[in-house]
């Protein structure tokens, strides 16, 4: 029988020591979220920008980074902004939202209007795999003497 009250007070004892060792956790890990708040200092998840304008600034960082130590000719800064806002949209994880380049965008705007850039022709292949020109009216191609079915043999 005192293997059995013995074995009663150990097991207590442990599950006394186990709540004491859990709250003192609980508390500790309060303490530290409280203190945090109150000293400022930075969260450990990285958290979006807090400003109104949408300022970055560890890509800040990086750019200043970049600058002062990098060996290279950096792209300009267009590029490097489409690149931002490519890597921005990819961060979605959703294969709808892409960035098309304005002038892309006003390229396939244009198509879709009806508009067109260029010389003005239409091309189709023969049978003989040969590039026929076919001129639109009014096109700067049909000003320059293209006629419909010229054969396209180099571009300068």
């Amino acid at each position: 029988m005192q293997k059995s009250a013995r074995y009663q007070t150990d097991y207590k004892r442990s599950m006394i020591l186990g709540a004491l060792a859990g709250i003192s956790m609980a508390v500790i890990f309060a303490t530290g979220f409280f203190f945090r708040d109150l000293m400022n200092l930075p969260s450990v998840v990285a958290s979006p920008p807090t400003s109104a304008s949408g300022d970055y600034p560890l890509l800040r960082e990086v750019q200043t980074l970049l600058d002062q130590h990098y060996l290279r000719e950096q792209p300009d800064s267009r590029q490097r902004e489409y690149a931002a806002i490519r890597g921005m949209l990819a961060s979605l994880e959703d294969r709808y939202t892409f960035f098309v380049e304005p002038p892309v965008a006003q390229s396939e705007s244009d198509v879709l209007a009806g508009t067109y850039g260029g010389i003005g022709v239409q091309i189709q292949r023969s049978e003989q795999g040969e590039l026929l020109l076919f001129p639109f009216p009014d096109s700067p191609a049909l000003a320059a003497g293209i006629e419909e079915g010229d054969v396209l043999r180099a571009v300068n």
